[in-house]
């Protein structure tokens, strides 16, 4: 009971003076993107052909960040971010949540914890972010949860500095149900992101992997490993 006060007790001292003073300096921002997408599973099975048109909500979003310097040589980060759907006039659910962290920054680089995207996620510039065509619906799941490209709740992140162009990206997963007590089991660590990153003038280089592990009697384990290499030929052309 003492270590639970003693938590609330740190957690209202850093929040109230993170409001009080940042207020002012609160960046505040988001984005509305809508489509009308035609959609076909090309499908030769008789009575299995699919196809849709539908108005898209992609990914629009509104979020709040900010920054807090606490000394010389640290500073606080935060982001909240959430996603509505111009098509439903809602917000999203709390699985579709977007990066959402607490950060601390200095000149090792900056922790982040929370829900975020992953290195490997990270490590890759999709050409169709936040439209039906991305990443996601041609990377493909196994089981039906686990999807690579993503981004993870009770997620500790680091970032490097940048060293001359080259940066490295470190993420720790950990998988908890629930943060009440008593827990039923011990949290246990079910995914791993790496990446290391490369960008100078027009060139960009990356490579990541990323392992999961699935906890079921099919598949004890899931990984991914990518290579990436960009150029930057300006006005807005970039071939990845």
């Amino acid at each position: 009971m003492k270590r639970k006060s003693i938590a609330i007790a740190l957690g209202g001292m850093l929040a109230l003076p993170l409001w009080v003073s940042s207020a002012a300096a609160l960046e505040v921002y988001g984005k509305a993107s809508g489509s009308v997408d035609f959609s076909s599973n090309d499908e030769e099975t008789a009575n299995r052909e699919d196809s849709t048109l539908a108005f898209s909500s992609n990914a629009s979003r509104l979020g709040f960040k900010g920054d807090e310097q606490l000394n010389d040589s640290l500073t606080l980060t935060y982001q909240a971010e959430m996603e509505f759907g111009l098509d439903t006039g809602g917000w999203k659910s709390t699985t579709t949540g977007r990066n959402t962290y607490l950060g601390l920054k200095g000149g090792f680089g900056e922790f982040r914890m929370g829900r975020h995207d992953t290195p490997y996620k990270l490590a890759t510039s999709d050409q169709f972010s936040d439209l039906r065509g991305d990443y996601n619906a041609i990377v493909g799941s196994i089981n039906g949860s686990i999807l690579f490209d993503q981004r993870n709740s009770n997620t500790v992140l680091y970032l490097s500095p940048s060293m001359d162009g080259f940066q490295v990206l470190a993420a720790y997963i950990l998988d908890t149900a629930s943060d009440d007590f008593p827990q039923s089991e011990e949290p246990k660590n079910i995914g791993t992101s790496l990446a290391a990153t490369y960008s100078k003038g027009s060139l960009s280089l990356s490579a990541a992997m990323e392992t999961y592990d699935t906890s079921t009697s099919t598949l004890d384990k899931a990984k991914a490993t990518k290579l990436s290499g960009g150029w930057d030929f300006g006005q807005g052309t970039k071939v990845n």
